[in-house]
């Protein structure tokens, strides 16, 4: 259990300001892909915008969930926090039901991912760490998600017919402790999914196609492996996504 609340919003902060710069940045590979520019074929084209859409999900909603923890951490009052963490467990259970599904992985995002890369593996590299990944979204699934009935309160205060309204106090089982466990056990996911995801798109993206992405200009600050790769132009579409994040 995560005791120094100080440590989780320093690791945090860094997340969501990395995410700030990054959602651009596969903003603007999504639109090199479906646009002219690019003369990637299909299926390799489709896997990689199904890669970059589920980079950009991830980092999106998991930085709308962090500022939803930060403010259960910093409250003060009861109630306050309980109000946080309704939120909190909303965020995790409906970003994980579209990564992973609830009872169908295989029409979720990650599902869709695994037939497309059995379309255009070249090789076994990747096998491994994919069948990882995979194996830690079911295990989160089976021991972390796991509480629809306060998810439906959580959302929209769902009572079944017949219920007692009394039901709603159930909101009272969103619990702090709960929701950190839940947050160190996704964030390993995270971390993975991250360095997976970035090390196939060198493979299957920028190594193929360096000199169509050597005419992109550089318009944001570098990050990670994407260092070495400049972006270009629809500074407008861009812009708007900075807006949205910050």
């Amino acid at each position: 259990m995560i005791r120094n609340s100080e440590l989780v919003f320093q690791i945090n902060e860094r997340i969501i300001a990395d995410t700030e710069n990054l959602l651009p940045k596969y903003f603007a590979i999504y639109k090199y892909l479906e646009g002219e520019d690019c003369s990637l074929e299909q299926p390799q084209k489709e896997f990689c915008m199904q890669i970059v859409c589920i980079q950009m999900f991830v980092n999106y909603f998991y930085s709308v969930y962090l500022v939803s923890l930060f403010g259960a951490l910093k409250s003060t009052d009861r109630r306050e926090q309980q109000a946080h963490l309704k939120y909190v467990n909303s965020y995790i259970i409906e970003g994980f039901k579209a990564l992973w599904g609830y009872n169908k992985p295989g029409s979720s995002m990650w599902g869709k991912l695994i037939k497309e890369y059995r379309l255009v593996k070249e090789n076994n590299v990747f096998d491994n760490d994919i069948e990882a990944i995979t194996n830690r979204l079911k295990e989160y699934a089976e021991s972390a998600i796991t509480d629809k009935d306060e998810r439906d309160l959580a959302m929209h205060y769902q009572i079944e017919n017949g219920s007692n309204p009394r039901d709603l106090l159930k909101l009272d089982d969103i619990t702090l402790q709960k929701e950190l466990e839940r947050y160190e056990q996704f964030g390993a996911i995270f971390r993975m999914m991250g360095s997976i995801i970035t090390d196939i798109l060198d493979h299957y993206l920028f190594q193929k196609k360096k000199n169509e992405l050597a005419k992109l200009h550089p318009i944001l600050p570098p990050l990670s492996s994407l260092d070495q790769h400049v972006w270009k132009s629809r500074f407008s579409e861009i812009n708007v996504v900075i807006t949205v994040v910050a």
